[in-house]
């Protein structure tokens, strides 16, 4: 069992681990995984896990975050580091580039390599002012480095900005999957035409449901325009033109578009365009649903009523 070394005071009510953020101390609860391991784990203050075979470093390290309301686990090499680390699964984690047994690569390498260890940021200190120590330790994974001797009164803003970045980072790829998600669960095509540089982004489902391979359709827009059906395509880019000066509150328009055979489709496309302060829209995204089968059995139907007495 490995323990985290508090801000000063945030265990004077053992009874009671969840403590008052305004007092500068972490809360901490206590949970087990479904491999049994006990986690402690922040809700307020983010836990940092120092690994450096220096007693001195450690310490320094431990008086000057703790100072700043940073939870600090500790680990004298790379080894111990790793066994901490499963454990525990630190916010962020601080090591030291030369230390016995398991070194600070081997270390970022283990980390990278476990599911918990993806994305957490590790920051590897190092005393070796050499740019190809630093160039190896970003391409095993490593988020940012300090050189050796640390400025200790910086170390605590410089550690906030990149878990900071970290968060948001994490944030933006969960919205990113939960997007990617939603784009693979429904059968519609989607696309995001960004105007300032004319160019827009089509789903793999909208160039698929046209028969196309990813690389068949650039980003054109006049790969979609040119393959609309004669008879439609005025009608679409006018409608597409009424949304974007803000003359209707949506695109919606149906058409027939040309899919990798030569044969026309029948389409509904919606729309919405993003507006900017101005009143500027800058960006069309919507969906395209293939709507043929529907257009046919329509079609059927006026001609059985049409020989209908």
């Amino acid at each position: 069992m490995y323990s985290i070394d508090l801000p000063p005071n945030a265990m004077d009510n053992q009874q009671d681990s969840s403590i008052d953020p305004k007092s500068n101390k972490v809360s901490l609860k206590q949970r087990k995984d479904s491999d049994g391991h006990d986690h402690t784990y922040r809700q307020t203050s983010p836990v940092i896990l120092v690994t450096d075979d220096d007693p001195m470093v450690r310490f320094l390290a431990h008086e000057t975050l703790t100072a700043k309301s940073f939870g600090v686990l500790q680990a004298e090499d790379g080894k111990e580091a790793l066994e901490i680390f499963e454990a525990k699964t630190p916010d962020l984690i601080l090591c030291d580039v030369m230390m016995p047994h398991i070194d600070g690569f081997e270390l970022c390498s283990s980390i990278r390599r476990m599911k918990q260890g993806k994305h957490v940021p590790i920051v590897m200190m190092t005393g070796l002012n050499d740019a190809n120590c630093i160039k190896q330790a970003f391409s095993i994974g490593a988020t940012d480095y300090c050189e050796k001797p640390v400025n200790w009164e910086l170390l605590p803003y410089k550690l906030d900005y990149i878990l900071r970045a970290s968060s948001a980072f994490n944030e933006l790829r969960t919205s990113e999957e939960r997007y990617g998600l939603i784009a693979r669960s429904i059968n519609d095509g989607l696309w995001d035409w960004v105007f300032d540089d004319d160019q827009i982004y089509f789903s793999p489902r909208w160039k698929s449901m046209l028969g196309f391979n990813e690389d068949d359709i650039s980003n054109d827009p006049l790969g979609w325009i040119d393959r609309i059906h004669p008879d439609d395509k005025t009608r679409v880019i006018n409608e597409l033109h009424a949304h974007k000066n803000g003359e209707t509150p949506h695109f919606e328009c149906e058409y027939r578009i040309s899919d990798a055979e030569g044969n026309y489709r029948w389409m509904m496309c919606r729309g919405l365009a993003v507006f900017d302060e101005d009143g500027i829209a800058n960006r069309m995204t919507g969906s395209q649903t293939d709507i043929t089968d529907r257009k046919q059995a329509e079609e059927k139907l006026v001609l059985l009523q049409s020989t209908m007495p």
